[in-house]
């Protein structure tokens, strides 16, 4: 079995590159590069080099060979290092699971967190909208909640419009310019907490002529403002000592 030739630009090169392939690059756009269609998964190239997903062997007709790596620029060490390290989260995301009863993700674990430090019983649906739970002690007994977990404050919240809760109340680790995310990381911490009235808030976004939606923006001044942790800058949800020690559990340590 022979590799085919893909060039770049060549219609339909697309649709037959395989993930074990090397791509063109565009620095040489007349330069053939070995292709292998997925139906020839298990074949030999024109010299006789076998070509399997297992290792990912690219064709070694000098005419072909890259100069940069494999696909991605990522090895089979690198893709089997992944999938082990995606196994030990799968077994961790599902201990936590087991114990918050809903399934890991930041949304349902944020709202869980609150819950306990806060003192919020939350809905019985887990896909209640705009509100997520009650205050059932407290100066804010009885008011409704919608809690929300960024992993990095970025300077927007998600804000609904037809159906509002009382008030936001809002996780969120490190402060950080909305930017790429390549090399960058979203460790799960908590450094900040935010309590916005959500009638006030709406009001606010729309004299700005803001739009509102699941990135709204939010100025630094409204998240100073709205600060109950660590520091006690909105009156209407003090944090006593014992929350504040709960809290600093999930800091960067």
């Amino acid at each position: 079995m022979g590799c085919q030739r893909a060039r770049h630009g060549e219609p339909g090169a697309a649709r037959r590159m395989h993930v074990g392939s090397t791509l063109p690059e565009p620095s040489h756009p007349k330069r053939s590069w070995c292709v292998m269609p997925a139906e020839k998964v298990g074949g030999l190239c024109a010299t006789g080099t076998l070509l399997t997903l297992r290792s990912f062997r690219r064709c070694n007709t000098s005419a072909c060979r890259p100069r940069s790596g494999r696909l991605g620029g990522m090895s089979d060490v690198d893709v089997e290092q992944i999938a082990a390290l995606l196994r030990e989260r799968n077994g961790i995301d599902a201990k936590l699971a087991a114990i918050i009863q809903r399934p890991m993700t930041a949304g349902h674990l944020g709202e869980w967190i609150v819950a306990q430090v806060f003192g919020i019983a939350l809905e019985t649906s887990a896909v209640a909208a705009a509100v997520d739970g009650r205050f059932t002690s407290g100066p804010l007994r009885g008011r409704t909640v919608n809690a929300k977990w960024y992993l990095k404050r970025e300077g927007l919240l998600d804000v609904t419009v037809r159906k509002k809760p009382d008030y936001y109340l809002v996780l969120t680790g490190p402060a950080s310019p909305a930017a790429s995310s390549r090399g960058g990381t979203r460790p799960w911490c908590i450094e900040s907490v935010y309590l916005f009235d959500a009638e006030q808030l709406l009001a606010e976004l729309r004299a700005r002529g803001v739009r509102i939606g699941v990135a709204s923006s939010v100025r630094a001044t409204q998240w100073a403002a709205a600060e109950i942790y660590p520091g006690a800058n909105n009156p209407l949800l003090p944090v006593s000592p014992e929350q504040a020690e709960l809290l600093r559990l999930f800091a960067l340590r």
